[in-house]
């Protein structure tokens, strides 16, 4: 995925993210997470690369 900003790119992992959540729960309407989830889902990634 390529995105024009920093910002952009955040936002993309973290719909990333989200999209995963709602994967693997998609009977809860309401979904929560804290950065510390965010951070191991991003830990996890066996990929991921940043070019600024």
């Amino acid at each position: 995925m390529d995105y024009d900003s920093i910002g952009q790119a955040i936002d993309g992992i973290c719909g990333l993210y989200e999209r995963k959540l709602k994967e693997i729960n998609p009977s809860l309407r309401n979904l929560s997470y804290d950065i510390s989830d965010l951070y191991n889902f991003i830990d996890g990634l066996t990929d991921l690369s940043a070019l600024v």
